[in-house]
């Protein structure tokens, strides 16, 4: 009698993990295409008890026991899709194969609405002119023509194309106004580029800071500073811009980007060439004008960038 009784527990305990370990199992695919839905949800019937497909579409859920059970699966976009299925007494998994179909959905109208970096600029707390260089692209006007129109800032410039040019702000010039490209001091080691250098077409805006110069871009100026601000090219982007102005005077800048696969290479650059043989009056004598002769100017500036985001990094950039 002990031992029929010992058998009749192992036996139900047997049945009972048999009936505990049982489950379903199988693929969630797009009815259309057949390709698999990763992070679909199914859910039991009237239980709490769910799962989530991995990035294959498959799906695993145990602990059923034997008789009829029903399950709902969704996902996103995807009209949601209820299965009745019978786990059989003793049967460990039932393996199912689940298409759901697209569900296409109309809503109402969707707003997005943003600021800008120049307008949020333009709103920060502190005495500060953004120039959008939008309108001036693809024109012929130079960061000086951009400047001269900003309340406050003065120009004076000492030739023509490619001569020096003193900003003045409130006032004050020379040293107590710094110049900074993309938050980096111009011409602090070299004076081979000048702000007037850098074509219209490469530059995103111009941000002017009159009297208060942020801490972000340090240096010794104290009564203002000039930071500009270059274009963010998309991966794949080519432009190329010809000018031609008076004393026959030539411009010309291009950039080119590309990406082929996870590396990303840019080239860009500018040359500048004018005859700058104005007529100008002489200091010493009054009324009596010459051309100038001895004043050519050439300019010629490349540059390279190379981004990769396939190392040990997210994003290095050269």
């Amino acid at each position: 009698m002990f031992r029929f009784i010992f058998t009749l527990i192992l036996t139900l305990s047997a049945l009972t993990a048999v009936a505990q370990t049982a489950g379903i199992s199988g693929l969630i695919v797009d009815a259309t295409t057949g390709e698999p839905l990763p992070g679909a949800t199914v859910l039991l019937t009237g239980r709490n008890k769910g799962a989530t497909s991995n990035a294959h579409g498959e799906f695993s859920l145990k602990g059923l026991s034997a008789g009829e059970h029903s399950a709902t699966f969704s996902f996103v976009g995807y009209s949601p899709k209820t299965v009745q299925f019978t786990l059989l007494q003793g049967e460990t998994t039932k393996h199912l194969r689940v298409e759901l179909t697209d569900a296409a959905q109309d809503i109402e109208e969707v707003r997005v609405t943003a600021k800008s970096e120049a307008r949020q600029l333009r709103e920060a707390a502190m005495p500060i002119a953004v120039i959008s260089m939008n309108e001036l692209q693809g024109t012929v006007s130079d960061i000086n023509e951009a400047l001269s129109k900003t309340a406050g800032v003065k120009l004076r410039s000492t030739g023509g194309e490619g001569s020096a040019t003193r900003l003045s702000v409130r006032g004050l010039e020379g040293k107590r106004i710094g110049y900074y490209l993309d938050g980096l001091p111009m011409n602090d080691h070299s004076d081979f580029i000048n702000i007037n250098d850098i074509p219209v077409d490469m530059i995103d805006r111009i941000e002017v800071y009159k009297g208060v110069v942020p801490a972000k871009l340090g240096g010794t100026a104290l009564g203002g500073a000039v930071n500009v601000i270059t274009r963010e090219y998309p991966p794949r982007y080519a432009d190329v811009s010809y000018t031609v102005a008076s004393f026959n005077t030539h411009k010309i800048n291009a950039v080119l980007k590309f990406n082929p696969g996870r590396y990303e290479f840019g080239l860009g650059g500018f040359y500048t060439y004018s005859d700058n043989n104005y007529t100008m009056e002489l200091p010493m004598e009054p009324g009596h004008y010459v051309r100038r002769n001895h004043d050519r100017f050439r300019r010629f500036v490349l540059g390279s960038s190379f981004t990769s985001r396939c190392w040990w990094f997210d994003e290095v950039v050269f």
